[in-house]
């Protein structure tokens, strides 16, 4: 069988080498290839990148060099060693993350010291995560960006800033329709939507997104359940008729300040 020599860049290549599991003779390479990948290896400058992907390099680097002091060493396992270099050169090295702005959400964070506030519990858990992320030097920058991301809300929900007024008021006007006479998949979908808001309503982490999203489905359920009957009023006061044509505005969220 002829021997194909190493193509460097090559994807195909790369993928074999991080799946090899043999150097049994298809792919090669000579001496002088490999120590040209082990030299830019070397001159490679990790600073910038987390210490275990750094390490997997380290790792990869020393045992090319091994196979190069080899003198029994084939072209195949001298292919298979560069491989792998090669390929955490190129795809393996992971980025450092930007931390400063988790650094400054925490500093922020820190002046908060009073533990008798509405959601200080949870604002001192989701502290000590992100700390955890801060001084992990193998944190990946999306881990990062949600740690701080947390914090931040977990401030904005510290002494119940979170409005969910509308959402309780919903919840128990829904709870008390009468849905005798409706199809039983569209009183499911109430009662699902019920069960749902009442979570988010009792969970003191819950975003005013998340709230208002629920607000939403609620009434979404609402709606669903009476679009065949003849007149009804729900959570409105408005009346909608029985070909469901026509329906004013369901709600009138606390923070619009438009008139319907």
């Amino acid at each position: 069988m002829k021997i194909k020599k190493f193509k460097r860049s090559s994807a195909f290549f790369m993928a074999a080498a991080l799946c090899l599991g043999s150097t049994s003779g298809v792919y090669a390479m000579d001496a002088s290839e490999l120590s040209r990948i082990i030299e830019e290896a070397k001159n490679t400058d990790t600073s910038r990148y987390t210490p275990e992907s750094c390490e997997s390099l380290q790792a990869a680097l020393e045992g090319a060099e091994n196979l190069l002091s080899r003198e029994d060493v084939t072209e195949e396992e001298l292919g298979a060693g560069g491989m792998m270099l090669q390929a955490i050169l190129e795809n393996g090295l992971v980025a450092q993350a930007d931390k400063s702005s988790l650094e400054a959400v925490l500093s922020e964070a820190a002046a908060y010291t009073d533990g008798t506030q509405d959601g200080y519990e949870v604002l001192d858990q989701v502290r000590a995560q992100a700390q955890a992320v801060l001084e992990d030097g193998n944190a990946t920058q999306a881990e990062t960006d949600g740690a701080a991301s947390a914090v931040a809300q977990a401030e904005e929900n510290l002494g119940g800033g979170i409005d969910k007024t509308v959402l309780s008021d919903l919840i128990t006007q829904a709870e008390a329709v009468d849905t005798s006479g409706s199809d039983d998949a569209s009183v499911q979908q109430l009662k699902s939507a019920i069960a749902s808001a009442k979570q988010v309503a009792a969970n003191p982490s819950a975003t005013q997104s998340l709230v208002d999203k629920h607000i939403q489905l609620l009434q979404a359920a609402a709606e669903a359940l009476y679009q065949k009957t003849d007149s009804i009023r729900f959570m409105t006061g408005y009346t909608r008729s029985a070909d469901c044509s026509t329906m004013l505005p369901q709600i009138r969220f606390p923070w619009e300040t438009q008139h319907w």
